[in-house]
């Protein structure tokens, strides 16, 4: 790709474009993940799945466990792959 490009920049992006945005004085605005979980219960189970706000299936957790069963609730601990220090 390099014979194609007109300008080549050796930088982490996110360093180039705070000096970039700064340069055209705008703010970067912070970085705000956000997920959605969908709690099914299937007779005898639960089914946990991790949703984008869109509503796409989205691989969210590395494990789901149930601590917990009663009849009025579960209680599940979750696991996250840790991606963005979740």
């Amino acid at each position: 790709m390099d014979q194609r490009c007109k300008v080549r920049i050796y930088a982490k992006i996110d360093d180039f474009f705070e000096k970039l945005m700064g340069k055209l004085e705008l703010t970067i605005p912070p970085f705000e993940l956000r997920r959605l979980i969908k709690i099914e219960n299937i007779g005898d189970s639960v089914k946990v799945t991790g949703l984008t706000e869109s509503g796409n299936i989205y691989d969210l957790f590395k494990s789901v466990n149930i601590v917990e069963r009663n009849l009025d609730y579960y209680k599940i601990h979750l696991e996250f792959h840790g991606h963005y220090n979740e």
